[in-house]
């Protein structure tokens, strides 16, 4: 846990070379639990370096994994970060799917702030033609 833990934080330090040296190796190291997570540190990387194939790929690895772990917890940063793949990638009408999922998801466990944050990511999309 702490190698994928070190693999965010160097995430939201900018470091990139980092953050995959340490996704990396806590995919190797860490118990299968663990597993989804890093795959979620991997897409972000591949998100934020505009490789949107490879980030939905990372975030479908997520979504199953979180699925198969049967936790709802990891299945909301999974949908939002395939959201935000394909909104980055301009794929408008598939990051409103993946924002739907996000917020029912958020609706069915019960946590408001996560409500109204996937509503402002839904909201923010520009309009279906």
């Amino acid at each position: 846990m702490n190698e994928a833990n070190l693999a965010e934080a160097y995430f939201y330090l900018g470091d990139l070379t980092l953050v995959a040296t340490y996704a990396a190796r806590a995919l190797h190291q860490e118990e299968v639990i663990m597993r989804p997570y890093c795959f979620y540190i991997l897409g972000q990387i591949a998100r934020v370096q505009s490789n949107f194939v490879l980030a939905e790929q990372r975030c479908r690895q997520v979504i199953a994994g979180a699925e198969e772990n049967n936790d709802p917890w990891a299945l909301g940063p999974a949908w939002r970060a395939l959201g935000e793949t394909y909104r980055d990638g301009g794929k408008h009408d598939e990051a409103r799917v993946a924002f739907q999922e996000l917020l029912a998801l958020y609706q069915r466990l019960g946590v408001a702030a996560e409500i109204r944050w996937s509503q402002a990511l839904l909201d923010a999309l520009l309009p279906t033609r």
